[in-house]
């Protein structure tokens, strides 16, 4: 008969980072997901002969995806009127205005401008009830804090 032994940890447990969403400067409290995605914008190129023959440089943009609770006293992000809830800083509307986003994480800082392309929200029984956003823009790097 064998028996499973489990060494103990080499090290201590390490403190994972959360992501905090700011935008226009306003932290986003009701935030419960994000998600970024940096695409380099190249476009594969082929020849007849080659096949696969390499890259075409294209625009890089940065896309991030948002998901928040919603609060009885309203949305946090109203994306009708384009303001935070008690606030007057633009966000969404049919004619878009640039914002500035910033994610920060790990001791790092992402900043970007862009605007808030779309939303939805979504609700089922014995769940939350959550907006959803997506902004586009400008392609940019992690710098340290």
């Amino acid at each position: 008969m064998s028996f499973i032994s489990f060494a103990p940890p080499s090290s201590t447990p390490t403190i994972y980072s959360k992501v905090l969403v700011y935008l226009n400067g306003q932290l986003f409290s009701q935030n419960t997901s994000v998600k970024m995605t940096r695409k380099s914008g190249t476009t594969p190129q082929a020849t007849l002969f080659k096949s696969y023959a390499g890259v075409k440089q294209g625009q890089s943009i940065l896309e991030i995806d948002c998901s928040e609770l919603v609060p009885v006293e309203g949305f946090e992000l109203n994306s009708e009127t384009g303001q935070f809830m008690g606030g007057n800083e633009q966000g969404f509307n049919s004619a878009p205005e640039f914002v500035t986003i910033t994610l920060v994480a790990g001791g790092n800082t992402l900043t970007t401008i862009g605007t808030i392309e779309g939303d939805d929200i979504a609700y089922s029984v014995n769940s939350h009830t959550a907006m959803n956003f997506r902004f586009v823009g400008a392609y940019a790097d992690w710098g340290s804090n």
